[in-house]
């Protein structure tokens, strides 16, 4: 049976879509690199009966000529991988001769069956938001309903999920989460926060927010780790959300 196995995941911005915020892409949390060294001390440990520098010596010659083949313009194939060489760059028509200031000679490298049967044994794990470098909120949550980036119950949490994200000084009240009418009147949260991490707050909806949409804004100094800036900054939501009072 095939071993099965788990990779961690962190999201982030998916910068093919630079006026959507909030769709992301994956990247995996790399375990670490394997060099030729280590596989070869994997294999002793496994049992392996040759010496390790004449394996070391074999892989060493394996690549070699490998890299002469593939140079020489063959397809190099095994059940790892497969090395096809290709030309880069566009040809004008079919008179066109190569021209080494736009064209480039390069090879494709893509998974063997081995790979490829790998990874259908694979499941995936989320385990947080990649930092990018900015403060941003990417997610807002109504707890009483569930739903996400459009409402916000009035008297109830609201989860907000992004980056940089945290109040700094509670007690200041230049700093805060804030509802933001579109009277233009603000809205502070006054409630302690129930959460209030870089990654997540929760806040309570005032109870004076009027119905109707709001914008969201978090005012904070926080920055990363212990670093406070001198400065307000403002983390604004994107989108307008709908405040309404709970159901009776």
């Amino acid at each position: 049976m095939a071993k099965r196995v788990e990779w961690n995941g962190m999201f982030r911005d998916n910068p093919f879509t630079p006026s959507n915020i909030k769709d992301q892409l994956l990247d995996v949390v790399s375990k670490g690199t394997i060099r030729d060294e280590d596989i070869i001390a994997a294999l002793k440990k496994d049992g392996m009966e040759f010496a390790e520098e004449s394996v070391a010596d074999i892989i060493l010659r394996y690549r070699k000529k490998s890299a002469e083949f593939a140079q020489e313009g063959y397809c190099i194939t095994n059940e790892l991988f497969q090395i096809t060489p290709k030309v880069t760059g566009v040809f004008e028509n079919i008179n066109s001769t190569f021209d080494p200031n736009v064209h480039k000679c390069a090879f494709t490298i893509t998974a063997g069956s081995a790979l490829q049967a790998a990874a259908q044994n694979v499941s995936v794990k989320i385990v947080g938001v990649k930092e990018s470098g900015g403060a941003k909120i990417g997610c807002v949550t109504d707890s009483l309903t569930g739903i996400k980036n459009e409402n916000v119950t009035i008297g109830d949490d609201v989860i907000i999920e992004g980056a940089k994200i945290k109040i700094q000084d509670e007690t200041d009240a230049l700093q805060g989460v804030f509802f933001i009418g579109e009277d233009g009147v603000e809205h502070r949260v006054e409630r302690r926060l129930m959460t209030n991490n870089p990654g997540t707050v929760v806040a309570r909806v005032p109870q004076d927010v009027t119905e109707g949409n709001v914008r969201l804004v978090i005012r904070t100094k926080f920055s990363s780790g212990n670093k406070v800036l001198a400065n307000l900054r403002e983390i604004a939501y994107a989108y307008p959300l709908k405040a309404t009072k709970a159901s009776s």
